[in-house]
């Protein structure tokens, strides 16, 4: 389901997924295309995103900016990287197209949070909420580019002096 940009203010959605996530960023692996060697994610991970990306058919699509709240409930007492299973939600949520990039001018707010240790019922609860009430990804990047203009414009005078020898 798609919303016009009328229709949404504020929009949450809800994914809960079971059992455990495992890192799409520790190991990978290199297999070979037409004679080549390339990076790839580990199996675990291609097994996993295979079985998940079926059941997100039908979720709510959002727009950017939103904010994500990973609420993390583990099967161990073993200390694992909160960093890890958020990209991996991440990445799955941009490939099911639920979100549309997971770069800061679409997700301008993540959040990792320890449920606890649920042995029975390992699982990350992710939610989704749109965030009108921040800004938007124009007012995001319109400040960025002055100053990015500004800094280089100062670089540029900085060359022209150093090679004048004043600097």
């Amino acid at each position: 389901m798609v919303l016009d940009c009328e229709e949404r203010s504020l929009i949450e959605t809800e994914i809960i997924f079971f059992g455990h996530v495992p890192s799409e960023k520790n190991s990978k692996r290199i297999v070979w295309i037409d004679g080549r060697p390339s990076i790839a994610s580990s199996e675990a991970y291609e097994r996993w995103e295979a079985d998940e990306l079926p059941t997100l058919v039908g979720t709510l699509v959002l727009y950017p900016p939103y904010k994500i709240v990973l609420t993390i409930f583990s099967d161990t007492l073993r200390a694992e990287d909160n960093g890890n299973k958020s990209e991996s939600i991440h990445d799955l949520l941009v490939h099911a197209g639920i979100i549309e990039d997971d770069n800061w001018f679409g997700l301008v707010e993540t959040t990792q949070k320890f449920g606890g240790v649920d042995i029975v019922n390992p699982r990350i609860e992710v939610v989704i909420t749109s965030a009108d009430e921040a800004v938007t990804i124009a007012e995001l990047k319109a400040p960025l580019i002055l100053v990015v203009k500004a800094q280089r414009k100062e670089i540029s005078k900085n060359k022209r002096r150093q090679k004048k020898g004043f600097l």
